[in-house]
This record gives C-alpha cells, sequence and structure tokens, in this order.
C-alpha cells in the first residue's frame, strides 16, 4: 500500500479510504482492467447479437486483454506470489478468470438457437478461453517473443470462435 500510495501521489490513508485493504485494492485494479476490454456484464450481456458475433466480441477482447503488457505483468506477479501466498491467486481468478467465465456462462444459457446440457457447460466455457491463450499467451507470460498484431488476432480469433461454434454444435441437445 506504501508504493500505491507513492506512486499516486496520495498518503497511505488516502489509499485506505477509498479500499479498504489490499485486497479490495488488487480486486478492484482487476476488474478495472476487465472493463477497460468489454470483459463485464454491461458490455456482453446485453448485447443483442447473435451466438457467433457475441463470441467474437468475447474472444477478440480476451485475446486483447492477454496482450495487454499490464495483464502479462500481473499474469507473472500472480504466478510467483502462489507458492507463498495462494490468495492472491485466489483473487485474482475470482475477479478475473470466474468472472469472464459465468458471463459466457449466463449468455450461453439464455441463447435459444442453442442448448448445451449443464454437465458440458463449464467444460466448454473453459474450453474456449484456454483456446484463446494459445501459443502466445504462453510465449509473453515466459518473456518470449509471440505477440500477435491486431490483424493476426483477428485471424487468431475467428479460428477459435469458427471451431467453438462446431464444438457448441457437437454438444447441443
Amino acid at each position: 500500500m506504501d508504493n500505491v500510495a507513492k506512486e499516486a501521489g496520495v498518503s497511505k490513508q488516502t489509499v485506505y479510504s477509498h479500499f479498504k485493504n489490499k485486497d479490495a485494492l488488487f480486486t478492484a485494479v482487476i476488474s478495472l482492467k476487465c472493463r477497460q476490454y468489454q470483459m463485464d456484464e454491461e458490455h456482453i450481456l446485453e448485447c443483442p447479437k447473435n451466438l457467433k458475433a457475441v463470441l467474437l466480441l468475447i474472444a477478440e477482447q480476451f485475446v486483447r486483454l492477454l496482450h495487454d503488457k499490464d495483464v502479462i505483468a500481473m499474469y507473472r506477479v500472480v504466478m510467483g506470489e502462489v507458492s507463498t501466498n495462494v490468495h492472491v491467486a485466489e483473487l485474482f481468478y475470482e475477479a478475473g478468470p470466474k468472472q469472464a467465465m459465468q458471463i459466457l456462462k449466463d449468455y450461453l444459457l439464455q441463447q435459444q438457437e442453442i442448448h448445451i446440457p449443464q454437465q458440458h457447460l463449464k467444460h466448454l466455457i473453459m474450453a474456449f478461453f484456454n483456446m484463446l491463450k494459445g501459443e502466445h499467451h504462453m510465449l509473453s507470460l515466459m518473456g518470449l517473443p509471440g505477440e500477435l498484431d491486431e490483424q493476426q488476432q483477428r485471424d487468431f480469433v475467428h479460428l477459435v470462435v469458427e471451431d467453438y461454434l462446431l464444438i457448441l454444435q457437437r454438444h447441443a441437445s
């Protein structure tokens, strides 16, 4: 909290007046980053588009999020803290990945065009996000070259969404 206050140019007391504790601050940072990339209910659930369009929107924003240097740094910090402070990983998971998966689940449950059996839903949602991580995400976490430019990101996203729609059709009842 001292570093946050120093970086923001305010007192530590000011930081605590906005955030109850470090957990609240960390969660707020993750939530803000998700909102910046429109990975929140407001942008997804209210989107009156067809399934493919919504999957493309989620996928494009998620891949852009994964290419954000701040997000990569945050992933690295979380992974570095896991062995000594698993609580940081839990906060990260709850505020980021779990929220994104819940938003997609809620959207899929509302869809009339495709009905996915409940026993497959969680697995299929996790598969979607894991497909989007791809090799470029792993390379970026390790500090190796592998970043996709905007056109490569779009091409990758379209390929993943097309494949994912085939998977959903296979599992639809």
